[in-house]
């Protein structure tokens, strides 16, 4: 008996639906405070103003890929070198995204060291979104060394231009807002870089535009001093 063709693309996408509507789903995420301490690698001395940005990073598809953030906290060290978060939660998230070992991932960035990226370990748990909703870092309690950067300006622009791919979140939902140190400390940077006609450097304020959304860049940036 041959099947109506009209029945048939119905099946198909009954199929297909099945998977996506399978995997989301609803979870109350909170995260405990962050407590750490950033020092010079080679003195061991406490380092002050490096800023610190904490991003929990949600993922999903197929291949686990970066989808949105759930939070975004920035803050900076003070004269002892430690910086802190304060806890959040619960937020309620819905949907075929979840946390995995960005929960969070830290961004360290002070001019004149290497900038840095932490993770938590990326365990199959975390990865399979299976973990606590209850996030803590693994960064919490430990001391963090950054390592001064040793060579020539353009090397220094390459390097931190990597930057980039941690701060793909800022032109997302207007999130350059929560980012203003590390925005304007980069943007302190490139000028360094342009006056030696270095073209390839981090994201920075002149790299943002105005939009009815988010408003104007100048006049959001205006209110921090730089």
């Amino acid at each position: 008996m041959n099947m109506p063709k009209i029945i048939i693309p119905l099946l198909l996408t009954a199929i297909l639906a099945i998977p996506v509507a399978g995997y989301a789903f609803t979870v109350s995420y909170s995260a405990d405070p962050i407590d750490a301490v950033v020092v010079d690698a080679k003195t061991k001395q406490p380092i002050e103003n490096v800023i610190v940005v904490a991003h929990w990073v949600l993922e999903g598809g197929l291949h686990v890929d970066r989808v949105g953030e759930l939070k975004i906290l920035e803050t900076t060290t003070n004269k002892a070198g430690r910086f802190h978060f304060n806890g959040w939660g619960p937020i309620r998230h819905w949907g075929n995204s979840r946390l995995t070992y960005m929960d969070p991932e830290l961004i360290l960035f002070k001019s004149g060291y290497r900038y840095l990226r932490l993770t938590n370990r990326a365990t199959p748990e975390a990865i399979g979104g299976k973990a606590t909703p209850l996030r803590r870092s693994d960064w919490n309690g430990k001391t963090i060394a950054l390592e001064r950067f040793e060579g020539r300006l353009e090397e220094y622009a390459k390097h931190l231009s990597f930057i980039n791919t941690s701060l793909d979140f800022i032109d997302e939902n207007c999130n350059w807002k929560k980012v203003p140190r590390i925005m304007l400390a980069l943007q302190i940077q490139n000028d360094v870089f342009w006056r030696s006609g270095i073209t390839r450097t981090p994201y920075s304020l002149s790299y943002l535009t105005d939009t009815k959304e988010c408003g104007s860049v100048k006049e959001y940036f205006e209110k921090f001093d730089q």
